[in-house]
């Protein structure tokens, strides 16, 4: 069997396996439930189920659409689920700091956390702001306009790095008077 045959099966059994999670999820309970309203025919998924057919393209993009999931979700195999801790950029290295609460993440790093902006700041940083910053050992892994976080005389600041500097809206901290302690992956308002 060839590589690519090979990966074409993984995927007939990937979509297998989450339609039959799906149909657990949403307490499905017939094969003709599924089909109406993913507006298909139920005898597909009877062959399927019994090995005498596949989930095909087709298919398995009507179930996604009528599900409400991502594109290309049935295709692809469950990812590992991260719980990234939370916490306020004043306690976020407090060593007898906990996290406010934990968010369940997937295609993350495993060392990830999240800053939550608790009021505003500025006219960019508002209350409820979420920054998943990853923890960096080196400013050389920094590029221009990148969002870190830094520590300067024991607090904590969300600035731009600017190859001299790091900046903020209200302060300018020179790179050597700061230490830079992660990396922003991604916010989320």
């Amino acid at each position: 069997m060839t590589s690519e045959k090979k990966s074409i099966e993984s995927i007939f059994s990937i979509r297998l396996k989450k339609v039959a999670d799906l149909m657990n999820k949403h307490n499905i309970k017939s094969y003709r439930e599924l089909a109406t309203k993913s507006g298909l025919d139920p005898s597909c998924f009877s062959l399927a189920f019994t090995g005498k057919g596949k989930i095909s393209e087709k298919m398995a993009r009507a179930i996604e659409e009528a599900y409400n999931l991502p594109l290309l979700s049935l295709d692809q195999e469950y990812q590992c689920k991260i719980e990234t801790p939370v916490y306020t950029l004043e306690n976020v290295f407090d060593k007898n700091a906990r996290a406010i609460y934990i968010i369940d993440n997937f295609n993350v790093p495993a060392d990830s956390f999240y800053i939550q902006i608790i009021s505003d700041l500025n006219t960019l940083l508002h209350a409820g702001t979420l920054f998943l910053f990853q923890p960096i050992d080196n400013i050389k892994s920094l590029s221009l306009n990148d969002i870190c976080l830094i520590r300067h005389q024991g607090k904590n600041f969300i600035a731009k790095y600017k190859i001299t500097n790091f900046e903020t809206q209200q302060e300018t901290f020179n790179i050597f008077d700061a230490k830079v302690m992660a990396k922003c992956i991604r916010i989320e308002m």
